[in-house]
């Protein structure tokens, strides 16, 4: 039970680690493409928000177990 435990930490770490670098990649890249634009990286990011939440909303409605009577 040790050796899977720590397998899951280590494998919980890498995957922080690899959102991270996401996060970091999507800022240089947006950073390039609206370097000479009149709107800012998290405008953007903000105007697509609504979606995500919508999305993420009825993808837990959906998924929702309705308790027992």
């Amino acid at each position: 039970m040790y050796e899977r435990n720590m397998a899951m930490k280590i494998l919980h770490y890498v995957l922080i680690a690899f959102a991270a670098v996401y996060l970091f990649y999507f800022g240089i890249v947006f950073y390039f493409v609206f370097e000479d634009a009149s709107i800012e990286q998290y405008d953007m990011l903000n105007g697509g928000m609504i979606f995500f939440i919508v999305v993420d909303f009825l993808s837990r409605f959906a998924f929702q177990e309705t308790p027992a009577q």
